[in-house]
């Protein structure tokens, strides 16, 4: 994480504050990129944690001991719903910038994303 790209660095002893206070007209724009770069490009995702720990795991020589199957079934399920949590986690940042028409939209996409988390949940059972 980089100060002034993903959060505002405020001093131990608080010597900068006022220019903390001054520079939150900005942080709209610095939730974004941090949300653009920690979450969205899914550098930080479970999934991505998975690999860099199976590839230590393979360079300190342990090798997996799985077949085409059991990979396939794992994968699988670690897919699922996976679109309708991107969609959410869109929806929710787009919620965050004015737009006209924005509760409209609220209203008719929210309650059909918690439908489909409700089948989701209900499928995965």
């Amino acid at each position: 994480m980089q100060p002034m790209v993903h959060y505002i660095p405020l001093k131990k002893d608080f010597s900068n504050f006022d220019e903390v206070i001054a520079l939150l007209e900005i942080r709209k724009r610095i939730r974004e990129r941090a949300y653009e770069d920690l979450i969205a490009s899914g550098k930080y995702s479970y999934a991505g944690f998975i690999r860099q720990f199976d590839e230590r795991l393979m360079r300190l020589g342990y090798t997996p001991n799985r077949d085409a199957r059991t990979v396939a079934t794992v994968t699988a399920m670690l897919h699922k719903g996976e679109w309708l949590r991107r969609i959410r986690a869109r929806f929710r940042m787009a919620l965050h910038r004015p737009f006209p028409g924005k509760s409209i939209v609220k209203a008719i996409v929210k309650p059909m994303l918690i439908h489909f988390k409700k089948k989701l949940d209900y499928d995965s059972m």
